[in-house]
C-alpha cells in the first residue's frame, strides 16, 4: 500500500498526541515502518520524532473534542481541512518572527 500526505499528515499528529510507535501505526497502515519513517522524514524532516514530541497538539486536541462539535458541518470540514493542510507549520516551533503558528494573530 503506498502512503497519500494525508495519512503521513495523521501518523505525525498521531505520534504527537498519542504515545504510539511508528511501528504500532504502519502495522494499522500495512506498510514497513521503514516505508513511514522515510516519508516522515521527507515531509517533517529528519527531527520528525522531536518536532511530534515538541508541539502543543492538546490545544488541537481540545479543538476537536471541545469546539468542533459545536460548529456547523460545513465550518468543522474547513476548519478540519485548514488543520490538515497545516499541521507541518504547527509543528514547527517557531516562525520568522519568533513567534509560535499557534498563538500568531495572523
Amino acid at each position: 500500500m503506498k502512503l497519500n500526505p494525508e495519512q503521513v499528515q495523521q501518523s505525525f499528529a498521531r505520534l504527537s498526541s498519542e504515545n504510539v510507535s511508528v511501528s504500532k501505526i504502519a502495522k494499522e497502515l500495512k506498510v514497513q515502518p521503514s516505508a513511514l519513517t522515510y516519508r516522515l522524514k521527507r515531509q517533517f524532516g529528519e527531527s520528525y520524532l522531536s518536532l511530534s514530541k515538541g508541539c502543543n497538539f492538546s490545544l488541537l486536541k481540545s479543538l476537536k473534542q471541545d469546539i468542533l462539535p459545536g460548529l456547523t458541518e460545513s465550518e468543522q470540514v474547513e476548519v478540519q481541512a485548514w488543520m490538515t493542510e497545516n499541521l507541518h507549520h504547527l509543528s514547527m516551533p517557531t516562525l520568522d518572527s519568533g513567534r509560535s503558528l499557534l498563538y500568531s494573530s495572523t
